[in-house]
């Protein structure tokens, strides 16, 4: 069964503001209206429902979907209407976050981490560990003197245009980091190396603070990826084959918000507010827990996760 961070309900307090399901800003080139997010929820309701006769572990979905309704919200990671809610919560306070960071003249920087160990068959996406997937994460950022991180685990369905791999979910992680973009890099390359899936998996540009890229991490929508036969084609873009988004979704039901999230030295309060924290004397739980196994992980000579 799928194991999440533990949970944590701020966003459930932070969403009763109904703005986030208006239509008002932040805005964004792309961005979805709310007529748009729900005629997506009706369309997902009804191939769901047509799938859950064969398939009777979609029904529990369906009836989340189906009782999201203006007056009381599903709050499923897997409803296109409280997705975009969500999205939009996390792009405003995050930018507003970073425009402090700004005049501060902190470095802030896109990393994304695409971990060779996460390419996962279908059949194991459901088994998927988020909880110390996040927690390695969090190991190489404490390592790597960030200031503090913000962002979320995506996913991608990676198909080998060679046909020699077999195909596999990709799940991967979008962070804004504020840190010494060398030092960010030295230790990336330590924990996450190249493998025949994954040949560059991780890759740092400055982040440009505005809100569709704060928003990017935060996307509701999912891809398959065709990878090139040749080194240096572009990647292709693809609609995710039917049997992969139905165990996405299953999956995305089950991850909660707070479980898609990855937070290292900021928090959200009850009203979605984002703090930085990394002045405070306690640590996150997960670091201490870090501290704690970092000689156990050098004695079994191996990585801190095995999926």
């Amino acid at each position: 069964m799928l194991r999440t961070p533990t949970r944590n309900k701020w966003y459930e307090l932070a969403l009763n503001d109904r703005r986030w399901f208006a239509d008002g800003p932040p805005h964004w080139k792309g961005a979805d209206q709310l007529f748009e997010a729900t005629t997506k929820q009706k369309k997902r309701i009804e191939r769901l429902s047509h799938f859950s006769k064969t398939k009777p572990e979609l029904a529990p979905l369906v009836r989340t979907l189906r009782g999201c309704t203006a007056r009381t919200r599903c709050l499923s990671v897997a409803c296109p209407v409280c997705a975009r809610a969500f999205k939009r919560l996390a792009t405003k306070q995050i930018r507003t976050f970073l425009k402090l960071r700004e005049r501060a003249n902190e470095p802030i920087w896109s990393l994304t981490i695409v971990p060779a160990e996460w390419m996962v068959s279908s059949d194991r996406l459901l088994l998927f560990d988020f909880a110390k997937a996040a927690a390695l994460i969090k190991r190489t950022l404490l390592k790597a003197d960030v200031k503090w991180a913000i962002g979320a685990f995506d996913f991608s369905w990676n198909v080998d245009a060679s046909g020699r791999l077999p195909p596999r979910w990709s799940v991967h992680t979008h962070l804004m980091v504020s840190g010494d973009r060398r030092q960010i890099k030295k230790a990336m390359a330590k924990v996450f190396r190249p493998s025949a899936y994954v040949s560059r998996p991780t890759w740092t540009t400055e982040m440009q603070p505005t809100a569709f890229r704060i928003s990017y991490p935060f996307k509701d929508f999912y891809v398959s990826k065709r990878k090139p036969i040749v080194a240096g084609e572009k990647v292709q873009d693809a609609r995710l084959p039917v049997a992969q988004k139905l165990r996405l979704y299953t999956t995305l039901d089950l991850l909660t918000f707070s479980g898609r999230l990855i937070m290292f030295r900021v928090r959200f309060g009850t009203e979605g507010n984002l703090t930085d924290v990394s002045g405070r004397k306690r640590q996150d739980p997960q670091i201490e827990s870090f501290m704690r196994l970092e000689h156990l992980d050098m004695a079994i000579g191996r990585g801190f996760i095995a999926f």
